[in-house]
């Protein structure tokens, strides 16, 4: 079966630079930090989507799973049939969204979603055909994104569905853009850790809007629902390093670090919390480890080379690009970003052939049709 790319959580933390040696700080069991209830006492106004509400099936999405696997034989062609039938073009149609935290109900009837909710109305749809599924946590290199003039950090889930005629052998549903995702190491995680994963990205989505008393809602809330939720807690971090609490921020990161020894993001913010309490010097030995750690990793080189463009640095975003394809030169994200630089730069030829080089390296039709597309208009204009 074609693999069908489907999900990611998000971490969400304010920098974009990070370590190794950092690990000989005291990261051994610790405690449970006491949450923020008094800090912000509006939070138990908020009503937060029960773990029933999240995975629930309304009478259109049944009808929908029904009528597109009825002629079907078999768990997996009616698997199959269904994928086709969400992502193609004739029916569902539907489409990726960074910032799409929705239940399974919202994500079928807005016609976009971001991996992670994807994946649950993955999830919620597999159990209507009583087909067992089994979340993945995928081990996935740090891979940035930019959003509302923020750095997010995405961690990676995807689904394994074992179609009853197979017997234990799993089809593979994921959504993302990640090159040889099935080479990487994956872990079992319950139902119960992604829906505080949900309440984890629903946060983020309220720290990006500014608004504290409903994040630290959905923060608690994905703490209550699994308290080794290292996002969480990073979050919670940020929020507290936002609202001046650093006390706590310290032991929010330290717990993160607890459950994750070398938890590049948590050390990166504790550098950041420490700059902001001005402790310069500690915080420059976390940041120039971090930098050193990171200098194998092309995402680091691209999302430097985002930021550059932010800035309108071309060509120093064309360095930044470059480093990332030398480490990776298959992934057809680096080429595309790398052909939007020197566009920018005003070398349309370098341009036409990095955008050709993307076309080539992508397996995506619609995004190959995107390239061509953009090709085309370049052919045109020059």
């Amino acid at each position: 079966m074609r693999n069908v790319n489907v999900s990611s959580y998000i971490l969400l933390f304010f920098s974009a630079l990070c370590l190794s040696a950092c690990q000989s700080t005291n990261v051994s069991t610790r405690p449970t930090p006491s949450l923020l209830d008094a800090n912000f006492p509006e939070y138990s106004s908020y009503k937060i989507e029960s773990s029933e509400e999240i995975f629930a099936l309304d009478d259109a999405m049944k009808s929908f799973i029904n009528t597109n696997t009825a002629e079907q034989s078999g768990d997996k062609a009616k698997l199959t049939h269904l994928i086709k039938a969400i992502f193609g073009q004739a029916q569902l149609s539907l489409s990726y969204q960074a910032g799409a935290n929705s239940t399974a109900i919202e994500t079928f009837h807005q016609g976009a979603a971001n991996c992670l909710s994807l994946t649950i109305m993955m999830y919620a749809m597999s159990e209507h055909l009583n087909m067992r599924s089994q979340f993945q946590n995928i081990d996935i290199p740090e891979y940035w994104t930019r959003r509302m003039g923020q750095t997010m950090i995405n961690h990676h889930i995807n689904l394994k569905v074992y179609p009853r005629e197979s017997k234990n052998k799993a089809l593979l549903v994921d959504f993302d853009p990640q090159e040889n995702i099935e080479k990487l190491d994956a872990t079992l995680i319950s139902k119960a850790n992604t829906v505080s994963l949900f309440y984890s990205n629903k946060a983020s989505d309220y720290m990006l809007k500014n608004d504290a008393n409903k994040a630290y809602a959905y923060l608690r809330a994905a703490i209550k629902k699994d308290p080794t939720n290292t996002s969480a807690w990073l979050n919670l971090g940020v929020l507290s390093s936002q609202n001046k609490l650093y006390q706590q921020a310290d032991s929010y990161y330290r717990m993160a670090l607890n459950l994750k020894p070398g938890f590049s993001s948590a050390y990166e913010n504790l550098a950041l919390l420490y700059e902001r309490q001005g402790k310069a010097q500690k915080a420059k030995q976390i940041l120039k480890q971090l930098h050193k750690k990171r200098l194998a990793n092309p995402y680091y080189h691209m999302i430097n080379g985002d930021l550059a463009m932010e800035n309108d640095a071309y060509s120093k975003a064309i360095q930044h690009y470059k480093s990332a394809i030398s480490l990776n030169n298959l992934s057809h994200e680096f080429h595309f970003k790398l052909a939007k630089a020197y566009f920018e730069n005003g070398d349309i030829n370098r341009s036409q052939r990095y955008l050709e080089k993307a076309m080539m390296r992508t397996k995506d039709k619609r995004l190959s049709e995107r390239y061509a597309s953009k090709l085309s208009d370049m052919f045109t204009a020059s």
